[in-house]
């Protein structure tokens, strides 16, 4: 999958290189900087951080690397300075048998994010750029838990349900400060490479049994701060 929209996301870039310079002969560079806006489709990963959970030797482990994908975009204020917003979301799925049973265990993390930045841009060259921002907003975690025999019978489906937790938290307070670096390989168009870190915190007052019901000394009492590193590379089209 990987190896796949690495070809897909090359071919973008050498097409639009190579349609850009077909106007390349009535401007002899590339400006530094534009006014109005931009937008791009934002894969990347995001290395995230152990995650309390109720103990138990079928706790799922959520930690490590995440594949995370969304939209961002911004408009310029002045040359130099730029607003914008963006969200992302991202989905880890697992399931294993119980050992000594006839039992399988479902697992799935989900988090999404949106937020708010404002960035600085230093012209390192009529095609490079270097950008520092910074991103305030909120998240949203879910972890669904189901465990379940193997095999079930059609009529005992609602007689006997099974073992399921939907966790939830909603608004959590996020902040997320970026580097960029920015090649303009054509005038209103480029790659950008973003590299920081989401930091979210969890107070352990915020986590909900299907968005609703408390859940008393959540995370063992301690309030969470999730950090974790972020990497994202994609193309942005000028507006």
């Amino acid at each position: 999958m990987i190896k796949k929209f690495n070809s897909v996301f090359f071919v973008i870039i050498i097409f639009f290189a190579c349609a850009d310079s077909l106007s390349a002969q009535m401007r002899s560079e590339y400006f530094d900087a534009f006014y109005g806006g931009g937008i791009g489709y934002t894969p990347g990963i995001f290395i995230m951080p152990e995650i309390e959970l109720p103990v138990s030797a079928e706790s799922p482990d959520f930690s490590g690397p995440r594949y995370a994908h969304g939209v961002q975009g911004w408009g310029t204020i002045t040359k130099k300075w730029r607003i914008g917003a963006s969200v992302i979301a991202s989905i880890n799925e697992q399931n294993f048998d119980v050992a000594g049973s006839d039992t399988i265990v479902y697992t799935r993390f989900s988090m999404s994010a949106s937020y708010l930045f404002a960035e600085y841009v230093f012209g390192l060259s009529k095609k490079t750029q270097l950008a520092f921002n910074l991103g305030v907003g909120v998240s949203n975690l879910s972890i669904r838990y189901l465990k379940n025999p193997n095999d079930r019978n059609w009529d005992d489906l609602f007689v006997d349900p099974g073992l399921g937790t939907h966790l939830t938290v909603k608004g959590a307070a996020t902040a997320l400060p970026m580097v960029s670096w920015i090649w303009q390989f054509m005038h209103r168009g480029g790659l950008r490479i973003n590299a920081g870190a989401a930091v979210t915190s969890v107070p352990q007052s915020s986590w909900k049994i299907d968005d609703f019901y408390s859940v008393s000394n959540a995370s063992n009492g301690v309030n969470q701060l999730l950090v974790a590193p972020a990497f994202q590379m994609y193309v942005y089209f000028g507006l």
